[in-house]
């Protein structure tokens, strides 16, 4: 459905974090052996080998605290999206289908039409107050309510 792919674009958009963090998951997990040669340098070798290992374990940690942060993003945004279409099945099984949700897709033509309106009636000066300079529409749903329609027709006639 349309939630699935809100969530695909949101793994899309993450792709290159996560192919960071496995680029440096990689590093941390391949650590050379210590090599005990002589005694003198083996303490000394030892000590580096340690502190290397310690400095490998703080970047796993830091790449599984980044992790989990995606993680909980990935959950929160498949809860928002699921109470959505939770809500919109809700409304369309109370009013027995008169009351009818699409999601849109970018190839339809009243999808690009409902952009571009929303796009020209932005104004960002209304905005400054909030920081907000522009506006990106990331989908549209478009309500068929046949209640609507059907008074609609009766007063044109």
């Amino acid at each position: 459905g349309w939630w699935l792919d809100e969530v695909r674009r949101g793994v899309r958009e993450e792709y290159e974090e996560v192919l960071k963090s496995r680029l440096a998951l990689d590093f941390a997990l391949d650590l050379p052996k210590p090599s005990l040669d002589t005694f003198g340098n083996a303490a000394a070798s030892l000590s580096a080998w340690r502190k290397e290992v310690e400095e490998r374990r703080d970047m796993l940690e830091g790449l599984l605290n980044d992790l989990g942060t995606l993680w909980s993003s990935y959950e929160e945004e498949l809860r928002r999206i699921q109470s959505a279409s939770i809500h919109q099945l809700l409304v369309e099984l109370q009013t027995g289908g008169n009351v009818r949700f699409e999601p849109g897709t970018t190839d339809e033509a009243w999808y690009q039409w409902i952009v571009q309106m929303v796009e020209s009636r932005f104004v960002s000066r209304d905005f400054t107050l909030f920081a907000v300079n522009k506006i990106k529409v990331t989908g549209v749903t478009r309500v068929h309510n046949r209640f609507l329609r059907l008074k609609f027709d009766e007063i044109w006639e």
